[in-house]
Order: structure tokens, then sequence, then C-alpha cells
């Protein structure tokens, strides 16, 4: 820990949320709350709770119980108990149903090997078009978020993009 890390979180533990403070030193949310005890700190449960932005509560929100944790958390750069334990304060909950359908979805962890076909890009881009996210596409066609962001990117700057969503139907 430098003197000036120390010193950030001295001023700013228990005025702001822990993870802030690791984000603002370049550290996780664990390193600060352990710092913070060594230096005789109380430690309050809620400084150091998760507290998602409001594009990451609506993400959560929006998605929780239709795709898995792990896609969640991937797409927000979180932890998956991080996703977990702050929808559990928004009280989201996963139905027995949704569990049995999120369980019976088996995608390879491997990236789909076959390559990108105009049928692949026709589905990104009417997937994005009915409000999908990238993270939702590529865990459905087992393709990578950059592949999903850079066919919609190439699709968008082409036109296909439109012919495939506005002509295709």
């Amino acid at each position: 820990m430098t003197e000036q890390q120390k010193k950030f979180i001295l001023e700013n533990y228990g005025e702001a949320q822990t993870n802030s403070i690791a984000l603002s030193i370049g550290v996780s949310t664990a390193t600060v709350i352990r710092w913070a005890k060594r230096m005789g700190m109380k430690i309050n449960s809620k400084s150091s709770q998760f507290v998602p932005t409001m594009k990451q509560a609506k993400f959560i929100i929006d998605n929780y119980g239709e795709i898995p944790c792990r896609v969640i958390a991937d797409e927000l750069g979180l932890s998956i108990s991080a996703v977990r334990a702050a929808a559990r304060r928004m009280g989201l909950k996963i139905t027995k149903e949704q569990l049995a359908e999120l369980k019976t979805i088996h995608v390879s962890q491997e990236m789909n090997p076959n390559p990108i076909t105009p049928t692949t890009k026709m589905l990104v881009c009417r997937y994005s078009y009915n409000g999908d996210s990238p993270a939702t596409i590529a865990f459905f066609l087992g393709r990578s978020v950059d592949q999903i962001n850079t066919i919609l990117q190439e699709c968008i700057e082409n036109g296909s993009y439109i012919r495939y969503n506005l002509f295709g139907r």
C-alpha cells in the first residue's frame, strides 16, 4: 500500500462505497477492506457491499433468471457473487421454472469454431434489434462478446443491419 493509497482510504472510507474507493486506487474491494482493518478502521458491512450503478442494476433486473449469472457477471465485469448479492438486495428471485430452463441450456465453454456466415450475422442483427444484449447473444450463439460486437459494427457500417431487420421480415 502506497502512502497515497493509504491517505485516500483514510479520507474516504465510510463516506464512499468501498468498490468506488477500490476503483479509484486500482485495487480490489477486498484489498481496501483488508487495508482498512490493518489501519484499525471500523469495518461497516454496508460500506463493503457492492452497489451497482443504474446501468448495472437495470441489466441485472432485465436479465436475472433469463440468462446465467456468469454471463451477466461477464457483461458487467463483476463477480458472480456480486451479481447474486445485488439481485438479492433488489428482491430478485429465480423461479424453479427459470432455474430448470437455465440448467437445460448447454453451450460449450469453447467458443463456436464454425465460421461466421451470413446467417450468423442475420441472427446477431435480429437479436440485437429485439433488444438482446451482446452478452446474451454471445451466450446463445456460442460466440465471444467481442465477436458479436464486431459483427454488429460491421453490419451497421455496411447497411446489412437495416436490411436484416427492416426488409428481411
